[in-house]
């Protein structure tokens, strides 16, 4: 079975290496680069887009994005759960700053009242799994990391500055063959109809995600990213009570850094194997609920690890 999905990640990755401007950039390695990029993966079946031509680090993937959804600002969760991937970013007391978690569930929201300023902070994740759930067809289902007033406090802009979801309808056909799949099938006697479906929760709506990102590491960041969203649309997916269908990334500033081309290119000669499946805890239905061990990934096959600097 080939897998076209990952082969275009690959695509992209050489492409790059051999068509993309070289440019100094603030680290001091040097990359190629290419802007305005596009990949799509299926999330259907519980579908997993973790890469394959190179071992992923699954355990740091899984506890970054909780870290994330806690919403804090210093990294003693990670440090605590073995994880080092922000180390180099944090002050001697593990702060951050106000990065990606914290925008997502802390938004400053500033009013001005009749004595001074009032403060409150605004959940984005809270508030996009309302919306999913109460209104489907709408366009807000956003969530933003790039809070202009707050990027100096941060030890690292986001990358991956913004997410948005998208849902749409299930037909009635597709709703009544995950009917006769579920647990009330055995029970149920006669024609299906639509309120036999709502009855037993039967899903209206796909899910699917786009994420956006104003500079990407192609070697070793751009697969951790997509890991993670289609981990968070799988997650939202099972609290709004959804199904995921896509992941898609956009892309700006898409490089690869100059001592990341030996082995990028070694990854490019590997042959993609499936993508695994992600089984969810099926009791949690609260974001802020998932543990680490509610998250089991059956048929993860890669090719060894391979090696890549981290760009400070």
């Amino acid at each position: 079975m080939v897998n076209n999905e990952e082969e275009n990640y690959l695509l992209l990755a050489k492409e790059i290496m051999a068509t993309g401007s070289e440019r100094m950039d603030r680290t001091g390695v040097g990359t190629k680069a290419l802007f305005g990029t596009r990949l799509q993966f299926s999330l259907k079946h519980g579908t997993l887009p973790l890469l394959t031509t190179k071992k992923m680090f699954t355990k740091a993937i899984i506890h970054e994005l909780l870290w994330f959804l806690k919403g804090q600002d210093n990294i003693k969760y990670l440090k605590d759960n073995g994880v080092t991937i922000w180390d180099e970013w944090a002050d001697d007391k593990d702060y951050v700053g106000p990065i990606y978690g914290y925008q997502w569930r802390k938004w400053r929201q500033y009013r001005e009242i009749e004595d001074g300023v009032r403060v409150t902070y605004i959940d984005q994740i809270k508030n996009v799994i309302q919306s999913i759930i109460n209104n489907p067809a709408s366009r807000r289902h956003l969530v933003s990391a790039w809070n202009p007033a707050d990027i100096d406090l941060m030890g690292l802009p986001p990358c991956h500055y913004a997410f948005q979801f998208f849902c749409r309808e299930i037909s009635l056909l597709d709703r009544k063959i995950m009917f006769m799949g579920s647990k009330a099938s055995p029970q149920h006697k006669g024609e299906i109809e639509e309120k036999h479906l709502d009855e037993a929760n039967i899903p209206k709506n796909y899910l699917s995600c786009m994420f956006n990102m104003r500079s990407i590491d192609v070697a070793l960041g751009l697969p951790f990213n997509i890991a993670s969203y289609a981990l968070l649309t799988h997650m939202i997916g099972q609290i709004t009570n959804t199904v995921p269908e896509k992941l898609i990334f956009i892309g700006g500033d898409t490089h690869v850094y100059s001592n990341h081309m030996e082995g990028l290119t070694e990854q490019c000669k590997r042959d993609a194997l499936p993508f695994p499946k992600i089984v969810l805890n099926p009791d949690v239905r609260d974001i802020d609920e998932f543990l680490y061990h509610d998250f089991k990934i059956e048929g993860y096959e890669s090719h060894p690890k391979i090696e890549f600097p981290i760009a400070v």
